[in-house]
């Protein structure tokens, strides 16, 4: 058995508040995480327009891959989409880009999707 450092409750009373902050960052960077891409598509989109860039995010939908397929059991049922549709899919997004699309979050349809 490892001997207890905590000797005092104060030492209790500091090693609970730098939990909670490690919970508290921990959330935080997940939700920067999920945030980052959506602020870089407009910061990318913001600095390149005026030189003729198109830029999006591009969602490839729920596809059956080793990730796609792993998720299964936790959202019920089977990716819809093998590889080969979302990536034709996506190729045709791409080709038929607007300006007026700039920016915006896109799914493999061509469908704008909220960040």
């Amino acid at each position: 058995m490892f001997p207890c450092p905590i000797t005092t409750h104060l030492q209790l009373a500091t090693l609970c508040r730098q939990l909670i902050l490690c919970c508290i960052c921990s959330l935080i960077t997940v939700s920067i995480s999920q945030s980052l891409p959506a602020a870089e598509t407009a910061v990318l989109a913001n600095d390149l327009k005026d030189e003729g860039f198109t830029i999006i995010a591009l969602h490839p939908g729920w596809v059956q891959t080793d990730m796609g397929n792993a998720a299964e059991e936790h959202l019920g049922g089977k990716p819809p989409l093998d590889p080969q549709t979302s990536i034709a899919s996506q190729h045709k997004v791409i080709l038929g880009l607007t300006k007026s699309q700039n920016g915006q979050y896109l799914d493999w349809e061509g469908k704008q999707m909220d960040y």
